[in-house]
């Protein structure tokens, strides 16, 4: 496979707005987390991250689809595989929130900042080579 500089050029164009559209919906995500255990407490916060993290996620879907990797539709299947991402990422969120805040006693946002930085590059050479594929690595 052979790299060139336009193909790098427009991966790191993505990156920038795929970081934009988590920064929006990371925005999402802790807005919706502070609401739900701190404000009101109305939920532990692993709940309340879980609920967060999928709000997050749904901005997420949308926004990558129409503004990152520009899809003319979203079909059937790519929302099949982004909501295994999503699940899977879920599991992972809510387990990594009880390890820092329940276990290890970590202050809730510092531990969601944490969770969040682990989970975000790899989401995006998923959504990039494997959700949203262009046709040429389409198989």
């Amino acid at each position: 496979m052979h790299i060139s500089k336009i193909n790098l050029l427009t991966t790191f164009k993505q990156f920038m707005r795929y970081t934009f559209v988590g920064i929006v919906a990371t925005l999402a995500h802790y807005t919706i987390l502070y609401l739900l255990f701190d404000k009101f407490k109305v939920l532990p916060a692993s709940i309340a991250s879980t609920i967060g993290f999928l709000s997050g996620a749904a901005i997420g879907f949308v926004c990558n689809s129409k503004l990152v990797f520009i899809q003319d539709k979203i079909d059937f299947n790519k929302l099949n595989k982004y909501l295994l991402l999503v699940g899977m990422n879920s599991i992972n969120n809510t387990f990594l929130i009880y390890i820092f805040v329940t276990e290890l006693k970590i202050y809730y946002m510092f531990a969601q900042f944490i969770t969040t930085a682990l989970i975000f590059s790899s989401n995006f050479i998923l959504c990039k080579y494997w959700i949203f594929k262009p046709r040429e690595y389409a198989a």
